[in-house]
């Protein structure tokens, strides 16, 4: 399995019955969703299409919402 960097927005997934697939979603990006064969896939895809949310959002000077997963600091003991 592949490694990913950490994702700094909540992704969600869920299988929907109708279109027989997993669907991703990041909820901070509005409508930022995608779809896979395994929840796996999905956040893969959904991952791929929030970056070029991203990219469009900067590119016409939209703000980018804050990071809302990654946003603790966690220091070792």
């Amino acid at each position: 399995m592949q490694r990913l960097d950490p994702f700094p927005y909540r992704i969600e997934v869920m299988y929907s019955q109708d279109d027989g697939c997993y669907i991703a979603r990041v909820p901070t990006l509005r409508g930022c969703s995608a779809h896979g064969a395994s929840p796996e896939e999905a956040a893969a895809q959904v991952r791929i299409a929030a970056v070029a949310v991203i990219e469009v959002m900067e590119s016409h000077g939209d703000p980018v919402p804050a990071a809302d997963w990654l946003s603790r600091r966690y220091s070792a003991p």
